[in-house]
């Protein structure tokens, strides 16, 4: 449909508007699901997931480089997200070993 936009509620689900979310709303949106990553991803889980993470964490830091007075209320501070990622790329990968052995 020409002139309709995903509006995305904080239950998961989305509907359709005639005007595009705002940068703050995008913001909010992504933090929302790494909030959800961080609290119910196990690392066993996180290979699968690693790409959608990165990418939500890269789009992040793109709007913050766009959009610099963006409010943040994200759980963690960007230092720690980057450092929760890599733990869980290890971690992941450390699993893997395990279970390939």
């Amino acid at each position: 449909m020409a002139g309709q936009y995903p509006r995305w509620t904080f239950d998961g689900h989305y509907c359709c508007d005639s005007t595009p979310a705002s940068p703050q709303e995008l913001l909010d949106y992504i933090n929302d699901m790494l909030d959800h990553a961080i609290q119910n991803t196990s690392p066993a889980a996180f290979q699968e997931n690693s790409t959608t993470i990165a990418s939500l964490i890269m789009h992040r830091k793109q709007l913050f480089r766009k959009y610099p007075q963006l409010e943040d209320d994200m759980t963690m501070s960007p230092e720690e997200l980057d450092e929760w990622f890599f733990w869980m790329e290890e971690e992941s990968m450390r699993l893997q070993t395990e279970w390939e052995e």
